[in-house]
């Protein structure tokens, strides 16, 4: 099922999201494919935002300040998926990543061998007009 929202109830969903995540949210990246739940799959690397915070939603749509890279990351394997949890480690969401592309959680390769760097090619965009099972 796909949901489509309006702007204000994007912007809406966007700004609950932003507070939840609070300052230095972890952004993991993780093999196999995402779930509801968290938790699935190897960890491969965990990065973390920005402790000044996400910006401000416009239009339904999200945009994060920098996110720190991971400077070593924990194992090898294959992204399927990131998993957005708070600084404390509680499950926000999961998603698809995206490779080399402009939306979400976009890293240039997929493979990823431990002790590399690891870091996003561009900021967060979220537009919560994806299907979370509404």
């Amino acid at each position: 099922m796909t949901i489509y929202r309006s702007d204000a109830l994007r912007e809406d969903i966007m700004d609950a999201l932003n507070a939840l995540r609070g300052v230095s949210t972890q952004i993991q990246i993780r093999s196999g494919a995402p779930a509801g739940t968290g938790g699935q799959g190897t960890l491969l690397a965990q990065l973390t935002g920005n402790a000044g915070g996400w910006g401000v939603s416009s239009n339904g749509v999200l945009t994060s300040n920098a996110i720190t890279a991971d400077s070593s990351a924990d194992a090898t394997g294959t992204a399927g998926h990131y998993q957005l949890n708070t600084s404390a480690s509680v499950f926000l969401e999961s998603g698809i990543v995206d490779i080399g592309g402009t939306d979400g959680v976009t890293i240039d390769n997929a493979s990823i061998a431990a002790g590399q760097t690891v870091q996003m090619s561009g900021n967060w965009v979220n537009t919560a007009a994806y299907d979370d099972g509404v």
